[in-house]
């Protein structure tokens, strides 16, 4: 009979703590209504230097002309016919996919052909799993500048 008087108690106690709980809980959102907090005056302080930098910042942005992203590499060759092969390599490229950019490039002692201008690396890889069949030695080439996307 004790044990009953106790698991009454607990239960009743454990009531009163939930009722209290959630008047609590209105309590406090009755406290938001009557206060307009969203009336409020937002005030920023700053050091002056913050807009020379943010200026100096979109300045050199401008110069990049473009963005960082992705490329695919499908020919690196030296050698004194190796610009003939980057061409050959470039037209072949070219019967098959029209609408992919080619961009040709000379770095000491290599020529070297990427294809595309991809955002993310995820959008090279399928591209990438889509040529490899036909040019076996591509990999993708990351943190290069690559052209702004069309707006469309």
């Amino acid at each position: 009979m004790k044990s009953w008087i106790y698991l009454f108690n607990i239960i009743l106690i454990l009531f009163n703590l939930n009722v209290s709980k959630a008047q609590e809980q209105i309590e406090i959102f009755s406290r938001l209504n009557q206060k307009n907090f969203y009336q409020g005056e937002v005030k920023i302080n700053q050091d002056s230097s913050i807009f020379t930098f943010l200026d100096y910042h979109l300045k050199t942005q401008q110069k990049l002309r473009g963005i960082k992203g992705y490329r695919i590499s499908i020919f690196r060759d030296t050698g004194q016919d190796a610009r003939k092969k980057c061409l050959a390599v470039r037209s072949k490229f070219k019967n098959k996919y029209d609408s992919i950019t080619c961009h040709e490039t000379f770095v000491y002692p290599y020529y070297k052909l990427y294809v595309g201008d991809f955002r993310t690396e995820s959008e090279a890889a399928k591209f990438l799993k889509i040529i490899e069949r036909n040019f076996p030695e591509t990999f993708i080439v990351r943190d290069i500048m690559i052209s702004f996307p069309d707006l469309k």
